[in-house]
C-alpha cells in the first residue's frame, strides 16, 4: 500500500516550498544580506511558524492461502515544519518509521453455523528519528539518505482476536479485539472494534465500523464511525462512504490470484473532526486465493 498525505497539509507543504523557491539565493548566503533583508525573511518564516505538511508511505504485500495470511509491511511518517527560533529560522523534520511482518488464521467455529474466529500476531521494528535544518541547508534540500538517518530503534508486537457472524445471508455482524497482548518495547493501548455488513442486493454490501468501542483516545462520536458501500461488478468494484465524517471513493479490481484496491479518503489529525483534515491516496496489492 502506498499512501500520500494532503489535505491542508499540503497548502503549508506549498507555502513552505514557495518561501524557499522565492527566497533560495538570499537563504544561501543570509549571511550577507543586510539587517533589514534579515529581518524580512525572519518575518516570513514566523508567518509559516508551526504549520505543517505530512509525507506518508505505506508499501505492503500480503499473501492468503485457505485461511492463513502473512502479510509484511513498512511505513514513513514525517511531518516537516517550519520552526521561526530564537536567533535564526530552521526546518524541523520528526519522522517514525516501521517495519513489521502480520500472520494470521481464521477457521470455522463449529457446531455454530455461520460463525468464524481468527487471530493475527504482529510484530514491528520502529525508528524516531528527528532532523534539523537551518534555512541555509534546507535550500539546498537534504538528500534522502540524510532524512532517513534514524535515531532510536524499538521492538513491538502484539496478538489480535476476531469473530464475526453470518447471523442471515444477508448480515454478518463481527468484533475484533486489538492488541490484547503486547511484547516488546511499544505496547499500544487494546482497542476493540465492531462493525457489520449488509448485503441490499445482489452486488450491493452496505459495511459499518464502529472503531475503538472503549474510547481509549477520548475522541468525539463521530470520529468513531466509518460506512460505506460496495457495487460488486465482478472483476470491478466500485465503493463510496465516509471515513470519521470526510468522504471516501475507491475502485477494487480482482484478477483472481491479483488483488488490486484504490482509495481515497481524509483522516482528522486533531481531536476533533475540522480541526487537522488530512487528504490520503492509497493503493494496496493482495496476491493469493482468499
Amino acid at each position: 500500500m502506498t499512501n500520500c498525505g494532503g489535505g491542508h497539509g499540503i497548502d503549508r507543504m506549498k507555502d513552505a516550498v514557495y518561501y524557499f523557491r522565492d527566497n533560495h539565493d538570499k537563504l544561501a548566503h543570509i549571511d550577507q544580506l543586510s539587517d533589514a533583508e534579515a529581518k524580512d525573511l525572519q518575518a516570513q518564516a514566523e508567518e509559516l511558524d508551526g504549520r505543517a505538511a505530512v509525507i506518508r508511505a505505506l508499501p505492503a504485500f500480503r499473501l492468503g492461502w485457505k485461511g492463513f495470511a502473512l502479510e509484511t509491511y513498512a511505513t514513513f511518517d514525517g511531518t516537516p515544519q517550519l520552526n521561526s527560533g530564537v536567533f535564526q529560522p530552521r526546518l524541523d523534520l520528526p519522522s517514525v518509521t516501521d517495519a513489521g511482518v502480520i500472520v494470521g488464521y481464521a477457521h470455522a467455529v463449529n457446531p455454530v453455523k455461520g460463525l468464524h474466529a481468527g487471530v493475527a500476531v504482529k510484530y514491528f521494528n520502529r525508528w524516531y528519528g528527528f532532523h534539523s535544518y537551518s534555512l541555509e541547508e534546507a535550500a539546498e534540500l537534504p538528500s534522502p539518505g540524510d532524512v532517513l538517518e534514524f535515531d532510536q530503534r524499538l521492538t513491538g508486537g502484539g496478538v489480535d482476536l476476531g469473530l464475526f457472524y453470518a447471523t442471515t445471508s444477508r448480515l454478518t455482524v463481527g468484533v475484533q479485539a486489538q492488541d490484547v497482548a503486547t511484547f516488546g518495547d511499544v505496547r499500544p493501548d487494546m482497542a476493540l472494534n465492531a462493525g457489520l455488513r449488509y448485503a441490499l442486493a445482489q452486488r450491493i454490501n452496505l459495511v459499518a465500523d464502529y472503531r475503538d468501542v472503549l474510547d481509549s483516545r477520548g475522541l468525539p462520536v463521530p470520529m468513531h464511525v466509518h460506512f460505506g458501500g460496495e457495487l460488486d461488478l465482478s472483476i470491478l468494484r466500485l465503493r463510496a462512504g465516509a471515513y470519521q465524517g470526510y468522504p471516501t471513493a475507491g475502485v477494487g479490481v480482482n484478477l483472481w490470484l491479483i488483488k488490486v484496491d484504490a482509495v481515497y479518503y481524509a483522516r482528522e489529525r486533531g481531536a476533533k473532526i475540522g480541526y487537522e483534515p488530512e487528504d490520503n491516496v492509497a493503493v494496496e496489492v493482495q496476491v493469493g486465493l482468499d
